[in-house]
């Protein structure tokens, strides 16, 4: 068996009108935990939920207790009887224990504890003979259905004599057959002694459950009324009275049921407006979000609509600077085509200056031809002297033609001075030609760069406005699903505020009074203030249900 550790010898007081419910599948596992059963506990409602229901034993509790709620359970029977429980700080308490199997179409499905405060003398009791039970020492201990009883001769004799109406019945069967043998040994006045005592029996049998079932009647017409304040009449020791002791604990039950339910619907309420006031926040963010969006839609479609200018733009200068590129690339073949033509005069210059050396041979050729033509013509004398005259003209001819070759020559030598200087000033321009042509080129690539990267901007401008237009849209989804759950919410308000009318119609059985619907206190605190409700913070176990599940038996 499970011994849970450590344990103190400190008490929780249970309530007189606590009920301690919970349930536990076939397994043991506890399925569903009341607010009470967990407060007392002192277990969070996680840590319970999935749990073994030994959690909560004490070793102080005998294994025989166990084996008989078992075997009583197994039988299909309520078990009834008390259990001293383990908290989780180790502290312990007592409780009347009511395990009863969940049967569903024959078939149980689980089972589910009750729990209230044992009476004083049910405690002494059990303080007395679970000790012996759990050493062994079982002589005059009985245990049944978890009722614990003396089983000395004279225990056996009362558990086995029957009580009640059982024994109005056997005091009637015996009479009889005592009146039918009076009669036969002093005829009908022994009949009639006989008679007599059993008329009298029957009357007080007929008068005693006259009471216990009008009492039992207006009890449950009570409850069934929904006056779960209404007192329980004295239970007597027989079968009238484990019926109205069973009505008083579904009363009781039926009373925490309506505890959780209310508690439930105060959180649900709770929520609820804490909820409407959400989504009436939220709807006002949306409203401004899509006004925002529309906005930056706006400005985004403008900036889109200049980034595309500028591609186009850009898309121009780049044509513009692909034809300055072309151009300049064109003039500088001129400019090269120009040094060419200036080296082929250079070439024909130093041409001209050949000829003018071989002008010049000539020219002194001729000369001392001439002058030895005046020498002849002047050895000839007179026959000679026309001779020289030519011979004159002809030195004077060459003179003059040196001298204009010389002339031609310095003509020539500026000439190829100029070419030079027009040589070097196109290599110049050729050299800037070629800087113009790579900064053209350079300036093409940056500008196709730039195109390319304003086209890519253009697209992009166009996905974030598809993207801020589906924002948008989404957002205005979202304003309806809002406007939806608005809409979800008051009706989720209508049918708690009938739930809690239904509810309120049952009278609380501790306070003696109705259970005020929240539309009552709701009108009650706006009589008394104007300030809106403080935030409700959300309980331990907000959202469980009350009914889900409950536990099993210890």
């Amino acid at each position: 068996m499970r011994r849970n550790l450590p344990v103190t010898d400190h008490e929780y007081p249970i309530g007189e009108h606590q009920n301690l419910m919970s349930r536990t599948d076939l397994k043991g596992r506890i399925t569903y935990a009341s607010p009470a059963f967990v407060e007392v506990s002192g277990f969070d409602h996680a840590e319970l939920i999935g749990a073994p229901h030994n959690l909560i034993r004490h070793p102080d509790m005998p294994e025989a207790a166990f084996a008989d709620l078992w075997a009583t359970l197994q039988a299909g029977l309520t078990w009834t009887g008390l259990v001293k429980n383990r908290r989780k700080d180790g502290s312990f308490y007592w409780v009347k224990a009511h395990v009863v199997p969940l049967v569903h179409q024959g078939e149980v499905q689980g089972y589910t504890s009750v729990r209230i405060k044992p009476s004083d003398a049910e405690r002494r009791l059990a303080e007395w003979a679970y000790p012996r039970l759990r050493e062994g020492r079982t002589r005059g201990i009985a245990l049944r259905r978890g009722r614990l009883s003396v089983s000395g001769p004279l225990g056996r004799l009362g558990q086995r004599l029957p009580r009640g109406v059982s024994a109005g019945l056997w005091g009637v069967a015996a009479l009889a057959v005592i009146s039918a043998g009076l009669g036969v040994v002093w005829g009908w006045p022994g009949q009639l002694v006989g008679i007599l005592p059993l008329l009298a029996l029957c009357a007080s049998i007929q008068s005693r459950l006259g009471r216990s079932s009008r009492r039992l009647e207006d009890f449950a017409m009570q409850i069934a009324a929904g006056n779960l304040q209404a007192e329980l009449p004295p239970p007597g020791n027989d079968e009238l009275g484990e019926a109205l002791r069973s009505l008083g604990l579904m009363r009781r039950s039926l009373a925490n049921i309506c505890a959780d339910i209310h508690a439930t619907l105060d959180r649900v309420e709770a929520d609820t407006r804490t909820l409407g006031h959400d989504h009436l926040d939220l709807a006002r963010r949306l409203r401004e979000q899509s006004g925002q969006l529309q906005a930056t839609a706006g400005g985004m479609e403008e900036l889109a609509t200049t980034v595309r200018h500028n591609a186009d733009h850009t898309a121009r200068a780049e044509e513009g600077a692909r034809s300055a590129r072309d151009a300049v690339t064109r003039g500088g073949d001129e400019v090269q085509r120009l040094v060419a033509r200036m080296a082929a005069i250079s070439r024909s210059a130093g041409q001209m200056t050949e000829a003018l050396e071989t002008i010049d041979a000539i020219a002194s050729q001729t000369n001392l031809l001439a002058l030895n033509a005046s020498v002849e013509a002047a050895r000839a004398g007179a026959s000679g002297r026309g001779f020289g005259v030519v011979a004159h003209e002809v030195r004077a001819l060459a003179e003059r033609s040196t001298a204009s070759a010389e002339r031609i020559r310095e003509l020539i030598r500026a000439t190829l001075g100029e070419i030079e200087q027009g040589q070097a000033q196109l290599e110049r321009l050729r050299a800037g030609n070629l800087g113009i042509v790579e900064a053209v080129a350079d300036i093409d690539e940056r500008i196709g760069e730039i195109g390319l990267a304003s086209r890519e901007q253009a697209r992009g401008f166009d996905e974030i406005n598809d993207a801020v237009a589906a924002m948008d849209r989404i957002t205005r989804e979202n304003a309806a699903g809002v406007g939806h759950c608005e809409e979800l919410g008051d009706r989720l308000s209508d049918q708690v505020r009938w739930l809690d009318r239904a509810i309120s119609s049952f009278r609380e059985p501790e306070a003696g009074k109705e259970f005020v619907s929240r539309e009552r206190r709701r009108r009650a605190r706006q009589a008394t203030s104007s300030t809106p409700p403080a935030s409700v913070p959300e309980p331990a176990h907000a959202g469980q249900p009350v009914l889900e599940a409950q536990g099993s038996a210890e």
